[in-house]
């Protein structure tokens, strides 16, 4: 199949406005992507909208390239670099050409597969790229359990309000696709092999919301956060659920490494896998490839550097004594630093972390079978439902079914409608 691809010089797209209501005042700190906090870090976090604002999230991974979802593909014209972009605030980068996965597919209840965009720029970003998780995930403890990291500019509930400023949240996903999620899903339908699937069990009240769509989960390993996937959908309320689509290795080799060698043929620097020295200068990291390389005290920022954070980004570094993802030592209290603390190849000063004793590490020496949620259950079928109703936004909204009681659901969250995080 050929991806779907739009050419944006000087064209007269219109802006696609999304889902998201009245951009907030600068200032506002209220909680949320949900329950999160401002992101002041991860500049390669971007907003992806038309001429004016931003209406989806994107994360930088190459110089000249962006990943977002596929259903943010249409009308976008910039990406908006900044801790807020309101109003179109920010570093706007041009957008020559959006693609859309050729496979992007429509599912019942507001869920999508193969739900991934590739947006062209028209100039360098002027941003460290983010490095792409370059193995394949599976259910196993290495990756359900431990907190991923989510960014992006969606609003802060599901009335829409919030928009347009960026935050960051940390909470563990459930589930890695293909399975059958039962009552943690809307029955009945099952999770595709291309998405993850995230539930709310302790009532953290942390999610992603509408605008973050697109935005990155980051995997810390290594001391590294490294694009695991991207916001696709979630309950209408952003109060439960959600579902990002994975842009692990089997989707790097499809669809993301082939447009970044479009974009950026033969530049030694782009994100290809491999680490090419001599991108990195003037004290910062040019290369993704080598940031794992970086992040001791050696004079050179590797901003992808979270666990702890790299010594050499403290000029630019900025609020990580919050739960944000980055572990910062120098803070008298940091959550990232006690959740990261153990024995997967990285030293965390002043917890007792048993890499900063040099003992050896097996990160991925994990039974292939984790103590999972007992209503996920993996599975290749799938099945579905009615086709939804559009909510008159622009976004279709389907009636989410009821379904079996489950213990956390004490406020009736089974009945609440699924939207895409547009």
């Amino acid at each position: 199949m050929v991806a779907s691809r739009v050419a944006l010089v000087g064209s007269s797209l219109a802006l696609v406005a999304g889902c998201v209501g009245p951009a907030p005042a600068t200032d506002e700190q209220a909680s949320a992507i949900v329950n999160g906090i401002t992101d002041s870090n991860h500049r390669y976090v971007v907003g992806v909208g038309g001429a004016t604002r931003a209406f989806c999230t994107g994360t930088v991974i190459s110089r000249r390239t962006v990943l977002t979802a596929g259903h943010c593909i249409g009308g976008v014209r910039n990406i908006f670099i900044g801790t807020s972009i309101n109003g179109g605030a920010g570093t706007k980068i041009p957008v020559v050409e959006e693609i859309q996965h050729p496979m992007y597919r429509d599912l019942p209840n507001q869920n999508a597969t193969f739900d991934l965009g590739i947006l062209h720029l028209g100039a360098d970003a002027p941003v460290q790229p983010a490095p792409l998780f370059r193995d394949t995930m599976a259910n196993t403890p290495r990756f359900i359990g431990p907190s991923l990291v989510f960014s992006g500019f969606g609003a802060t509930s599901g009335s829409g309000a919030g928009f347009g400023t960026k935050r960051v949240t940390t909470f563990p996903i459930h589930v890695v696709g293909p399975a059958v999620v039962g009552n943690s899903y809307p029955a009945p339908d099952n999770l595709p092999a291309e998405l993850f699937y995230y539930l709310d069990t302790e009532t953290m009240n942390r999610n992603t919301c509408n605008g973050d769509s697109g935005g990155p989960a980051f995997f810390i390993e290594h001391g590294v956060e490294w694009l695991i996937g991207v916001t696709s959908s979630g309950d209408a309320s952003c109060a439960l659920d959600g579902a990002d689509q994975r842009s692990d290795q089997p989707y790097i080799d499809d669809f993301i490494q082939p447009h970044i060698d479009e974009f950026e043929p033969g530049d030694p620097c782009r994100s290809n896998g491999v680490c090419d020295e001599t991108c990195n200068h003037d004290g910062q990291v040019g290369d993704p490839d080598c940031a794992a390389a970086h992040c001791a005290a050696d004079g050179m920022c590797a901003e992808a550097c979270t666990a702890p954070l790299d010594p050499d980004c403290a000029a630019i570094a900025a609020n990580n004594c919050g739960d944000n993802g980055v572990c910062d030592p120098t803070c008298a209290s940091d959550p990232d630093c006690a959740r990261q603390c153990g024995a997967e190849g990285n030293c965390i000063p002043g917890c007792g972390d048993p890499d900063c004793a040099g003992e050896p590490v097996t990160p991925d020496a994990a039974p292939a079978t984790p103590d999972a949620a007992p209503a996920i259950e993996p599975d290749a079928g799938g099945a579905g439902l009615d086709d939804s109703a559009d909510d008159g936004c622009g976004c279709r909204a389907g009636a989410r079914p009821e379904r079996a009681a489950a213990p956390l659901l004490v406020l009736g969250l089974a009945a609440l409608r699924r939207r895409r995080r547009r």
